[in-house]
């Protein structure tokens, strides 16, 4: 099977997320199967169940926060070969881009998470990745990603330690989005309630 996806935001402030789903099996053999999608999105996961019933198959499942990511038959109910084919870029992204959006809460408190949502391009994936919190002197107080990330969005949070376990004073601090080609340095605030 070969799966595709991508969302819209809708005018009610909730996202319409598609799903299509193409059969690759021989032409004149379908089968008529429920599959399990895991949905990930920015506040949670939800699960729904897809009735497919043809060679091409399209779903709409309207979420109530941003879609990260989804996952085909999470509990592995099925014997299947598939591979998702094609995933949501952010707007105004190019192949070979990466994207971070700013993080939510900001600002955020000191004892709280605060959620960041990157996006790493299809072109030459895997890439090298490191997401890193500095502080106004720009000394790093946290490294969150260190490692090599396949093509898609990630959702990471950050609890206001820093590497050695101690909650940081409050203050403006800086996070980076690093790969080998690109970089993007965004600013958050973190305060004490």
């Amino acid at each position: 099977m070969d799966i595709s996806w991508d969302f819209q935001r809708l005018a009610n402030s909730s996202f319409n997320v598609e799903i299509d789903v193409e059969q690759k099996q021989w032409d004149k053999f379908q089968f008529t199967i429920p599959a399990e999608i895991k949905i990930t999105t920015v506040r949670g996961e939800r699960l729904d169940t897809l009735q497919i019933t043809e060679q091409m198959n399209s779903f709409f499942i309207e979420t109530d926060s941003q879609p990260v990511s989804i996952e085909f038959d999470p509990n592995n109910w099925l014997l299947k070969q598939f591979d998702i084919i094609s995933g949501p870029q952010p707007p105004g992204s190019v192949p070979g881009d990466l994207f971070l959006a700013q993080n939510y809460p900001n600002p955020f408190s000191v004892g709280h998470t605060s959620n960041f949502l990157f996006y790493v391009a299809q072109l030459n994936s895997p890439h090298f990745i490191s997401f890193n919190i500095f502080n106004i002197l720009g000394q790093e107080v946290k490294t969150l990603v260190n490692q090599e990330k396949q093509a898609g969005f990630y959702n990471i949070q950050w609890d206001g330690r820093d590497n050695t376990g101690k909650i940081v004073p409050a203050g403006i601090y800086f996070y980076r989005l690093k790969s080998d080609k690109q970089q993007i340095l965004k600013k958050l605030v973190l305060i004490n309630q």
